[in-house]
């Protein structure tokens, strides 16, 4: 994409709500070696998360407070952060 090309405002929405919910990460501990998948708080636009959850990059309940990010969702919001320029946080770098 050239630095004059834009993308469209939805595509935008979807892509940079992926790439955050993947900076807010985390997991819980629910044995003693035993993790959840990685999961983000659900405080973005509804109808842009359904997009993502259609996509199969993440995986949501209407009753729950958080999302799961799927593999597929791990793999591109990585290639997002890289597309982007923006690290992902020390500690959590290549923890997925």
């Amino acid at each position: 994409m050239s630095p004059n090309e834009k993308i469209d405002a939805a595509t935008a929405a979807r892509e940079l709500t992926l790439a955050l919910l993947f900076l807010n990460r985390f997991r819980e501990k629910v044995g003693p070696n035993s993790w959840t998948p990685w999961r983000a708080w659900k405080g973005f636009d509804f109808d842009t998360l359904d997009k993502l959850v259609e996509a199969g990059l993440i995986s949501s309940s209407r009753t729950a407070k958080s999302v799961s990010l799927t593999d597929e969702g791990l793999a591109e919001a990585q290639r997002l952060l890289d597309k982007f320029g923006i690290a992902d946080w020390p500690k959590l770098e290549g923890k997925v």
